[in-house]
């Protein structure tokens, strides 16, 4: 190898000693950005995603009277095979639906 320093090709700019340019254009690119989502997008996906904590918590919870017996009414009941599953699913639906939602403006 040869003592020369090799030269990598960049497309960035550099601009040493030009500090009011750089000012100016970090100042424009820092007022042209705007949020994706605005405020109802945002509670939209805060509601979906307390469904689907809600339905996590119904899925849990119940513990046997006994711990030396088995009752399988509690553990396969109604609630925690069907109710919260489709909690869980709506809440997801409704995360899907404000990622998609159109903002007003």
């Amino acid at each position: 190898m040869s003592s020369e320093e090799k030269k990598i090709p960049t497309t960035a700019k550099l601009n040493f000693g030009k500090k009011e340019e750089w000012d100016e254009t970090a100042k424009t690119t820092a007022s042209q950005k705007e949020m994706l989502f605005d405020m109802s997008n945002l509670m939209w996906i805060a509601i979906g995603l307390l469904m689907v904590v809600f339905g996590f918590v119904l899925m849990s919870g119940g513990q046997m009277p006994n711990p030396d017996t088995f009752d399988e009414a509690i553990i396969y009941s109604p609630r925690r095979i069907t109710f919260a599953p489709i909690v869980i699913i709506g809440g997801l639906l409704v995360v899907v639906y404000a990622i998609f939602k159109k903002s007003a403006k």
